[in-house]
């Protein structure tokens, strides 16, 4: 993916004042998708690279925000969970709800999370289990949308690699779970 929360200018910069080409493609993609009747944008968190964990947080939070005047309730921010490699943040629906939690209740009916089901098994989790978690953390409001997706590698590989439900290995059962959950609440899945 080509945005990093993190590094909104870039990691090399040539300018003392770089422009952040990153927030500014994201504020236009919100501000398009809100226009067109979208339901909201899909950003992966931010990777720290060569920034602390506390500066790379501080920036990730710092870049939603630069955007959030162009999100709304109708067409949110939608921040999707990482498969947790390498200096990846919110790596676990813990890390994920302490920073969304550094939001205001406002600030946070703007954004929302997408939960990758490939994304949080390579992380670790089964699907169910994230879920469950994350939504006692911070409430299952929070939860916008679901990217169903079984996966190609095995649980906690960190690799990204989506398959089709059922055809992976994260296996039909643990999916009917989240699946099942996630319609009881009327979260919108989505296969990629």
């Amino acid at each position: 993916y080509a945005i990093n929360l993190c590094h909104p200018c870039g990691i090399k910069t040539i300018d003392a004042e770089p422009e952040p080409w990153a927030t500014n493609i994201l504020r236009e993609d919100l501000q398009l998708t809100s226009v067109t009747g979208g339901c909201g944008v899909v950003v992966h968190t931010g990777k720290a690279m060569h920034l602390s964990e506390t500066e790379a947080y501080d920036q990730m939070y710092n870049s939603v925000l630069s955007v959030l005047d162009a999100a709304s309730e109708e067409c949110p921010l939608l921040i999707e969970t990482p498969v947790d490699k390498g200096t990846e943040l919110c790596g676990t629906p813990q890390t994920l709800a302490e920073f969304y939690l550094r939001f205001t209740v406002q600030q946070r009916k703007r954004v929302k999370i997408c939960v990758d089901t490939c994304h949080v098994f390579a992380a670790g989790w089964f699907p169910y289990e994230y879920l469950v978690t994350f939504a006692d953390l911070v409430g299952v409001g929070s939860i916008a949308l679901i990217h169903l997706n079984d996966a190609q590698w095995m649980k906690g590989s960190c690799h990204d690699g989506h398959m089709w439900v059922g055809q992976g290995c994260i296996g039909m059962a643990e999916m009917l779970k989240a699946i099942r959950w996630s319609a009881e609440r009327d979260i919108p899945m989505v296969h990629e």
